[in-house]
């Protein structure tokens, strides 16, 4: 009986075999392609049956604290799903084990997780620190000072030394520039100061309070104050530095300063006259 149901089978092939034949090129053409689409549909149930989805929850919060955030993008990268965090910064998301997450939200870095656990999951996302720019009056400072520089080189002599108090209210550089006075020594005195005070003027534009108060978390202004003095970069360090190098130079100081107690920086020497010697009578 076995011998006959073998015989069955095989008979059944050749008339298979032979139907297939009798076919033309076209129609097995789309014999196989049928075939090949049944096996993929099948493979793909078979692993979606395999992926054992369940119901992730997770919170978002903001790098270093218990601020939660809101209207978190999360995207799963393997199976396309996708949800938001509610306004207490909670999300679910079905997916499975070894499946990857993506959050992503405006003002923060992307972070992306793998799941490995059904447990609740926190989400701690890194905020971007932009430096934004910052419109100030140090180009019309330096075209001030300029201005003060080129009145040396064409007339040495401002309002032939006498200048007056609406010039002087209208533009206080002018006071400079009588304060320095009108000789080749005065202007070369006037040069350095107007460099100097330039140089500064860099350093207090990229070495600003909000920055400090951004990177460090400081909120007390004496504090962020202190730190300022304490670790303010000298100009050629501005002036080689780009915005991460600066941020990180924040960051650094920011953890010797916490290491030294907040101390403020040690203060400058007190610098007195000296007494002038009482000058002798002659009798």
């Amino acid at each position: 009986m076995i011998f006959n149901k073998l015989l069955t089978i095989f008979e059944c092939k050749i008339l298979n075999f032979a139907c297939l034949n009798n076919y033309n090129y076209k129609n097995r053409s789309k014999f196989y392609a049928y075939f090949i689409a049944a096996i993929l549909c099948c493979s793909s149930l078979l692993a979606h049956a395999q992926r054992q989805e369940f119901v992730l929850k997770g919170v978002a919060f903001k790098d270093g604290t218990t601020q939660r955030l809101a209207r978190v993008l999360v995207a799963n990268l393997t199976d396309g799903g996708i949800t938001t965090t509610d306004e207490l910064g909670t999300f679910q998301l079905k997916c499975a084990l070894g499946d990857s997450l993506l959050f992503r939200q405006k003002d923060f870095s992307d972070k992306k997780i793998a799941v490995n656990t059904q447990n609740t999951v926190m989400v701690y996302m890194q905020a971007n620190i932009s430096l934004s720019e910052v419109n100030i009056k140090g180009l019309n400072k330096r075209q001030e000072l300029q201005q003060v520089m080129n009145e040396y080189n064409s007339q040495g002599i401002y309002n032939k030394g006498k200048p007056s108090v609406a010039s002087a209210i209208l533009n206080p550089l002018n006071g400079l520039y009588d304060l320095f006075g009108s000789g080749p020594k005065q202007a070369r005195h006037f040069k350095q100061f107007a460099e100097h005070d330039l140089q500064q003027t860099e350093v207090n534009r990229r070495f600003t309070k909000n920055l400090v108060q951004r990177i460090t978390g400081l909120q007390d202004s004496a504090k962020v104050q202190t730190f300022i003095l304490a670790y303010k970069p000298s100009y050629e360090d501005i002036k080689a530095w780009n915005d991460y190098d600066l941020i990180n130079y924040v960051k650094r100081s920011f953890t010797d300063f916490e290491k030294n107690g907040e101390q403020p920086p040690p203060a400058l020497p007190s610098l007195t006259a000296p007494q002038a010697k009482p000058v002798k009578k002659e009798n």
